[in-house]
């Protein structure tokens, strides 16, 4: 499962070496300021990922890689054992990014907060 790290000047989701090896990718960096905040999304989302390349996946199951679809370019490494977290970014390499991590909820409160402190 991802986890979070945040530090003074970027948010860090760190991955395990298994799903860095399913990513076909690894920790992704965000930067404070480009990020734009952070929800949490229906179990379903990965309908409408578009285009898995490159990564890995058995939707609904677990899904990871880059996902890209009509200018929208997203990271993801998820399993339908939590509940999906997006982090929204603006001027990143990715415009969000979607982790299944525990509390997702309290995360995406935690981020928000941190960036309406600001």
């Amino acid at each position: 499962m991802p986890s979070i790290e945040m530090k003074p000047d970027a948010l860090v989701v760190h991955l395990t070496p298994f799903e860095k090896v399913w990513a076909f990718g690894g920790d992704v960096v965000i930067p404070w300021s480009q990020l734009r905040g952070a929800e949490t999304l229906d179990r379903t989302f990965w309908r409408k990922l578009g285009l898995r390349a490159p990564g890995t996946g058995a939707p609904p199951f677990y899904v990871a890689g880059t996902y890209r679809w009509k200018g929208d370019r997203a990271f993801v490494s998820w399993s339908r054992k939590h509940i999906p977290l997006q982090i929204n970014l603006e001027g990143h390499k990715y415009n969000r990014v979607v982790i299944g991590i525990e509390d997702a909820e309290g995360w995406a409160e935690r981020i928000n907060y941190t960036l309406a402190s600001c």
